[in-house]
């Protein structure tokens, strides 16, 4: 009986063993996801629409704020871009406010970057309101590719150095 025993607690033995060997060994890596993705590196500068220093539209971006200028009417320009855009003018009018209140002021912003993706955020006060009527906090994200700020529906803004 002796003899059956051994064998059987030998082969147990080494069976936990490899099991064990297995599961450390086809451990799997830490997926990309778990790592912290850095943030790219932000130029600062201005950004002209299209890159066009005279398209009347740019954003200044420093190391801590955003903000889009007009060189003219930006309530016209940002309205009809709308409009061109297929937006029905209620649409387009509530837009053109949003930029004027919140996106041509000195905005802190944040960079969020995840893989593939990386967005300028700011807060916005106009675009949405509460039931009590006051203005209630939104986050105005901005795709950024490495070199332009894409603002829908204006189009991207590039850096002009």
């Amino acid at each position: 009986m002796k003899k059956i025993v051994i064998p059987i607690i030998i082969a147990a033995v080494l069976g936990a063993g490899g099991v064990v060997t297995a599961v450390a060994l086809n451990k799997p890596s830490t997926a990309v996801a778990d790592n912290e993705v850095g943030a790219p590196e932000i130029a600062e500068g201005k950004y002209y629409l299209n890159g066009d220093v005279n398209s009347g539209a740019y954003f200044e971006l420093t190391d801590s704020t955003l903000k889009l200028n007009f060189d003219g009417d930006g309530y016209a320009m940002v309205y009809d871009a709308c409009i061109n855009e297929g937006w029905d003018e209620w649409n387009a009018d509530h837009t053109a406010n949003m930029f004027l209140l919140d996106y041509c002021k000195e905005n802190p912003y944040t960079v969020f970057n995840l893989e593939h993706l990386t967005t300028i955020d700011i807060e916005r006060h106009y675009a949405y309101m509460n039931d009590d009527g006051t203005p209630a906090d939104d986050i105005g994200s901005f795709m950024y590719d490495g070199k332009s700020i894409s603002c829908s529906p204006l189009g991207d803004f590039t850096l002009v150095e």
